[in-house]
C-alpha cells in the first residue's frame, strides 16, 4: 500500500509501523527532481546528487519519511 504525501511530492510506501510506535520515528529525506525523474535520497546525501548539476533545471523538496517507507522503495534508475 503506498500513501499521498501531503505536500504533493509524491507517494510513498506506507509505514509498517503505526505511529506512537517507537519505531515509527520520521526521518528528513530529500527528493530531487529533473527532467520528470526524481530520486529520494537522505537529506545528507542530496548534495552528491546535485554535485555538477549547475545550470540544470532540477527541483529539491524535503519529505519526512520512516526508515522503513525509504527502505521499501523501488532502486533508483538514473536520470
Amino acid at each position: 500500500m503506498w500513501e499521498n504525501d501531503a505536500q504533493g511530492v509524491g507517494c510513498w510506501p506506507a509505514p509498517t509501523h503505526v505511529e506512537g510506535c517507537a519505531l515509527h520515528h520520521k526521518e528528513l529525506f530529500k527528493v530531487v527532481t529533473y527532467d520528470g525523474t526524481s530520486v529520494t535520497v537522505p537529506a545528507a546525501e542530496v548534495d552528491e546528487i546535485i554535485l555538477g548539476a549547475e545550470g540544470f533545471d532540477y527541483r529539491v523538496e524535503q519529505v519526512w519519511l520512516t526508515r522503513d517507507q525509504f527502505d521499501a522503495m523501488p532502486e533508483f534508475g538514473g536520470f
